[in-house]
């Protein structure tokens, strides 16, 4: 009888033992799982503002090469009509 309580008594231990070492890990597993969960969404936030960086750039250049070709229509349509003011002058001046 001794002999099984003393067998009891160490299983018993054993068991718990292993249960903290066991709680243990799960803890840590559970730590390294939110600091991993933490990580990825800073990368995910960086990358997103990453994108809207871009985008905003992109659209800002497109904005210029749109005034560019505006102000260079402009400038065509105001040497087209100083071409035909000289035309038009010219015409007049072998008129006279």
């Amino acid at each position: 009888m001794k002999n099984l309580k003393k067998i009891a008594s160490v299983g018993l231990i054993s068991v718990l033992m292993l249960g903290m070492v066991a709680c243990q890990g799960k803890d840590n597993q559970a730590a390294n799982n939110a600091a991993n969960a933490e990580k990825n969404a800073v990368e995910e936030q960086a990358n997103a503002n990453k994108a809207e960086v871009n985008a905003n750039a992109e659209a800002e250049k497109e904005a210029i090469n749109n005034k560019a070709e505006e102000n260079k229509a402009e400038a065509n349509n105001a040497a087209a009509e100083n071409t035909a003011e000289t035309e038009n002058t010219t015409t007049e001046n072998t008129a006279k």
